[in-house]
C-alpha cells in the first residue's frame, strides 16, 4: 500500500502543490486538505469512537483519515473569510466556532504520524522572542534586541547603538526589515500601537539560508551585499519592481562544525522537524543568527542553486521520520522547469475549484 501523506494549504500554494506532484511521482497518496474550503465548500466531522476516533473531510470526494498516513505537513494553512451576509455578532461567533472544530479535528489527526511541523511549532514562526532566547542557549549570538512598545524603552536602545544603525522589523515575516528612520521615531503614537523588534545593524560579509530537514542540513550562501536592494534585507533584491529577476546570487555553502551543531540543536529544541533559519556572517568571519522560519520556502534553492530540498522533503515525508534514508548523489525528483509547470497547471486548478478568499 503506498504511503500517504497529508497536506495541509491553500489553493495558491506552489510548494504544496509542487510536493503533491512530487510525491505521486514517487508512487505515494498525496492528500490534499484545501483548508479555506471549509466550512463553506466543505465539511468536517469527528466520530470520537474507541480505540481511534473517525476523522473525514467531505468536499468534492470524501476522504478519511482513519487509515494511517505516513506524515502530515501543515504548510500554509489559511483559512475562510466569513461572508459579509451575516450579521457581525453572527460572524463573530461563526468564527470562533469554525477555529474550536479546525482545532479539535487537528488535534486528532494522524496522532501516529511525523508531522511537518508540529500545531505548537506552527507559532513560531510570529514568536521571534522565542526564538532568539532558544539560539542564545543553543549556541547561537544575535544581534542586541529589543521587542517593544514602549517609546522611552525604544529611543532609549536606539540611543545606545552610539553610531550604530538600527534596524526595524514587525512580527510578520511578509514585510520587509528597514533601517529605523527618524520620522518613525518622532512618531511616539505609531511606536506605541506597532509593537516592533529593534536590533542593532550587524555589518555583512554575505548572507546563509540554513535548511534543516529533518536530520540533514543544506547550507546556502546569499550574496546579498553584491545586490542594489538588498543589502538590508536580501529578499528585496530576488525580484525587481515589475517582477523580474533580480540580481541576487546564491551558492552551495558548509557551516563549521560548531555553527553546525548549533543550528541541529536549535531545531530540536524548538521541536521543528523543519526549518529554514537565516545567519549573518559579518566580515570578521562571524556567525550571528537572525531568525528560523518553521514554514520558510525553499523551492528558490532546488530551482536556483541546484540542492534537491525537494527530494530529502519528499522523502521523509513519505518515511515518515526525521532520520529518512537518502541518496542525495540521485535524487528521483528536481524542481526544474517541467515539474514548475505541472506545479502551476495544479496551481490554476485548484483555485478555479477550491476557496481562495482567505484569511492572511
Amino acid at each position: 500500500m503506498p504511503a500517504a501523506v497529508v497536506i495541509l494549504s491553500n489553493p495558491h500554494d506552489t510548494h504544496a502543490h509542487a510536493m503533491c506532484e512530487a510525491l505521486e511521482r514517487k508512487g505515494a497518496e498525496a492528500k490534499f486538505v484545501y483548508t479555506p474550503d471549509f466550512p463553506g465548500k466543505a465539511s468536517l466531522t469527528i466520530k470520537p469512537t474507541a480505540p481511534t476516533p473517525i476523522l473525514f473531510a467531505t468536499g468534492a470526494a470524501r476522504m478519511d483519515f482513519s487509515t494511517g498516513c505516513s506524515s502530515v505537513w501543515l504548510r500554509r494553512p489559511f483559512f475562510a473569510n466569513v461572508p459579509k451576509d451575516f450579521e457581525e455578532t453572527d460572524r463573530s461567533m461563526i468564527e470562533r466556532e469554525c477555529r474550536y472544530m479546525r482545532t479539535s479535528f487537528f488535534d486528532l489527526l494522524c496522532p501516529s504520524a511525523l508531522w511537518v511541523n508540529s500545531l505548537n511549532t506552527h507559532r513560531l514562526e510570529q514568536c521571534k522572542p522565542t526564538q532568539l532566547v532558544a539560539a542564545q542557549r543553543c549556541g547561537l549570538r544575535f544581534p542586541p534586541t529589543l521587542i517593544s512598545n514602549d517609546p522611552g524603552e525604544i529611543l532609549a536602545f536606539v540611543k545606545a547603538a552610539h553610531n550604530s544603525r538600527v534596524v526595524y522589523k514587525t512580527f510578520n515575516a511578509f514585510v520587509p526589515t528597514s533601517l529605523l528612520t527618524e520620522e518613525l521615531l518622532a512618531d511616539t503614537d505609531a511606536l506605541r500601537w506597532t509593537p516592533g523588534i529593534y536590533q542593532h545593524y550587524v555589518e555583512k560579509s554575505h548572507e546563509l539560508r540554513v535548511t534543516v530537514i529533518g536530520s540533514r542540513i543544506f547550507t546556502v550562501r546569499i550574496n546579498s551585499q553584491q545586490t542594489s536592494r538588498g543589502t538590508i534585507d536580501w529578499r528585496e533584491a530576488q525580484w525587481k519592481p515589475r517582477g523580474a529577476a533580480g540580481d541576487l546570487t546564491f551558492e552551495p555553502a558548509t557551516l563549521p562544525r560548531p555553527i553546525r551543531a548549533a543550528c541541529r540543536r536549535l531545531i530540536r529544541t524548538l521541536g521543528l522537524a523543519y526549518g529554514a533559519i537565516d545567519l549573518i556572517v559579518t566580515p570578521g568571519g562571524e556567525y550571528v543568527f537572525l531568525e528560523v522560519n518553521p514554514s520558510g520556502q525553499f523551492l528558490w534553492i532546488d530551482g536556483e542553486v541546484g540542492l534537491p530540498l525537494l527530494d530529502a522533503m519528499s522523502e521523509m515525508l513519505i518515511q515518515g521520520t526525521l532520520d529518512y534514508k537518502w541518496n542525495s548523489r540521485a535524487p528521483s525528483v528536481r524542481f526544474d522547469a517541467e515539474l514548475l509547470e505541472a506545479a502551476q497547471e495544479r496551481q490554476r486548478l485548484s483555485m478555479a475549484a477550491h476557496n481562495c478568499d482567505i484569511q492572511r
